[in-house]
């Protein structure tokens, strides 16, 4: 393990550990019957002898819903108390596929940010995530083989709720896989590769990523 140079800490793989990030986004967990589909997902990586961070979003629609929650009660709500509802949609998700999971007999250790250190910067609804304690990953992915992660939610260098903005678990999902030096990283979807943009909105076709 070395720092890196914002000081966070960069880590590496054991010779032996072949680690995939895999990450859920909400367009796939339409609902809760719908996590089924990731244990079976993460159930064939596992079956190939790999170790998998799961990063997971909101069902489909949460994220949306506590907006609209957060809009009711204030018109200006404070930052860090709507980031906090925010959050609670990848938490939820989170500990569904945790339960999910132990019911089909996969050992698996869910993982909130706090615990990991995942510590990000700027505003507290649109932050960056700057640094991850790897070590305590790692020792999740030792003892079990797979760590579920909420994506999208972080923490404040003062340890105040943050999120990471639309698109926050894909970032999320790049960010663990980069810094745990994952050899792969899936960012599941229902569309077949990355677009200009959202493929399923009106207008013009967004052209595909090679």
């Amino acid at each position: 393990m070395q720092p890196s140079k914002n000081g966070s800490i960069e880590g590496k793989l054991s010779e032996d550990r072949r680690l995939v990030v895999l990450k859920f986004g909400g367009s796939v967990l339409t609902d809760e019957h719908s996590l089924r589909l990731a244990v079976h997902e993460i159930y064939r990586w596992r079956r190939d002898g790999w170790d998998v961070v799961a990063v997971v979003s909101a069902l489909y629609g949460t994220t949306d819903r506590l907006l609209g929650v957060a809009e009711t009660l204030s018109h200006r709500p404070s930052a860090f108390a709507e980031a906090a509802l925010l959050s609670t949609g990848e938490l939820r998700s989170a500990s569904l596929l945790g339960l999910h999971l132990d019911r089909a007999g996969i050992d698996a250790s869910v993982m909130m940010p706090g615990a990991a250190g995942l510590v990000a910067e700027g505003n507290p609804l649109d932050a960056d995530p700057v640094s991850v304690n790897v070590d305590k990953i790692n020792k999740r992915l030792d003892e079990h083989g797979v760590v579920v992660f909420p994506g999208y939610v972080a923490s404040d260098d003062e340890g105040r709720p943050v999120v990471l903005g639309r698109g926050g678990s894909d970032l999320t999902a790049l960010f663990l896989a980069h810094r745990l030096g994952a050899q792969r990283c899936r960012l599941i979807k229902d569309v077949d590769g990355m677009y200009e943009w959202n493929p399923a909105n009106p207008g013009p076709k967004p052209r595909r990523f090679r």
